[in-house]
């Protein structure tokens, strides 16, 4: 699958499971997954993405369709796996 292709497919199943902000979590998810910036995207978006690569964006996107939005009252958090925000002080 194309790198393209592949933040489609992030976006629709992200979109399905309700993420409010499905398509910047869907790129985010996919520059984790990937290592790669914006600027490579767009210079390979019609390039194929190796398929380990491809197989943790699944699976990141899978993981974030089952976690809850979170309301205003709440604390913000990252998405990445073992992360946090610059409030929580923790970091990868």
């Amino acid at each position: 699958m194309t790198f393209e292709g592949a933040l489609e497919y992030g976006k629709g199943v992200l979109k399905d499971a309700g993420v409010l902000d499905y398509q910047l979590d869907a790129w985010y998810l996919m520059e984790y997954a990937c290592k790669i910036c914006k600027s490579e995207y767009y210079l390979h978006a019609k390039e194929e993405m190796e398929g380990a690569a491809f197989q943790e964006y699944r699976l990141l996107l899978k993981k974030r369709g089952e976690l809850p939005e979170l309301d205003e009252s709440e604390c913000p958090g990252s998405i990445l796996p073992g992360c946090r925000n610059l409030w929580g002080c923790r970091s990868r």
